[in-house]
């Protein structure tokens, strides 16, 4: 059943194998400059909390009459917020939140249930493509008698060594694992959508989380956003932050079951369902930008996003 409680059940009837703890302060703004006057409507992804991230206080900003809501999806559970209000054309509109949030290392979490959400396809993560099945093919070397771990290990060693991060030309970003396999290369979404759909074709469940990594410093602007996934084995979800074990070698084996704790997750899951739905983004592929619409239709926006770091506390 696609219930909120799906996201509560995994997130808060587990166990934590947690490391290092950092806390930081969170800014995420938008800015809006419309193009006629008209109803401007605003979704932007929201932190949660769960049992490796807490958001403490926070806060909304927002123009004088306007209004807004705080939403969770009925699908994962994710939350965001919903901005409305009016628009005057060529007069900007800023709005958004400050968080405090508390991260964690983390290793795996335990879950005694996990969701069949987890292992079906999704519009650009097809389960058990010929396409999919041909690069686990090779991952594996038609060994597929050894257990779930030592699976999701070669899989891992195999997309290092096959894919390449590499940002340049069309096609990356989006997480369309069909352009993955022929182009073996692309961006965090890119690794992660492979080896989720490869997990999946397995039958191994196996999730999309999506969010910022936190820069070096103590504090500054945030220019690019990050993913990660997980998979399920032995009643855990164990974690694999391919693109960046590729970026920085030397954490080939840490980014094996191991998050840092300098990062914030938003979302997870991909194809969203958002309540009002936005007109001319129904389903959203995978839920990090604001979707911003003026008179039910797609426009322009800035997105900027802050960090400061915080003295983590006992």
């Amino acid at each position: 059943m696609r219930k909120s409680y799906l996201w509560v059940c995994f997130w808060f009837v587990t166990s934590l194998f947690a490391g290092e703890k950092k806390e930081f302060l969170f800014k995420y703004e938008v800015e809006i400059l419309p193009k006629r006057s008209g109803k401007v409507s605003v979704w932007m992804p929201f932190p949660s909390s769960f049992s490796f991230q807490k958001v403490k206080k926070w806060e909304v900003f927002l123009p004088s009459h306007w209004e807004w809501k705080l939403y969770r999806e009925s699908k994962y559970g994710n939350r965001y917020l919903y901005f409305w209000g009016a628009g005057e054309k060529g007069k900007a509109v800023q709005l958004g939140y400050r968080a405090e949030i508390v991260r964690w290392e983390v290793k795996e979490v335990k879950e005694e249930k996990v969701s069949p959400l987890f292992l079906r396809s999704n519009q650009k993560v097809p389960v058990g493509h010929p396409k999919v099945r041909r690069h686990l093919e090779r991952a594996l070397l038609g060994e597929k008698r050894e257990g779930k771990g030592a699976i999701a290990r070669k899989v891992y060693d195999y997309l290092l060594c096959t894919m390449r991060y590499d940002k340049s030309g069309i096609g990356w970003g989006r997480g369309d694992v069909l352009w993955a396999c022929d182009a073996l290369r692309g961006n965090c979404t890119d690794f992660h959508s492979l080896f989720i759909a490869m997990m999946r074709t397995l039958g191994v469940p196996a999730k999309f989380e999506i969010g910022f990594s936190i820069p070096q410093g103590e504090k500054g602007e945030i220019l690019g956003y990050h993913c990660w996934a997980w998979f399920y084995h032995g009643k855990r979800w164990i974690p694999v932050d391919i693109s960046e074990a590729w970026k920085y070698p030397a954490k080939r084996e840490y980014y094996f079951g191991t998050l840092d704790a300098d990062r914030i997750s938003l979302t997870v899951g991909r194809d969203l369902e958002l309540v009002p739905s936005p007109k001319a983004q129904r389903v959203v592929n995978f839920f990090i930008f604001p979707i911003v619409e003026l008179g039910g239709k797609a426009h322009g926006f800035r997105k900027r996003v802050f960090f400061e770091r915080r003295e983590a506390r006992p």
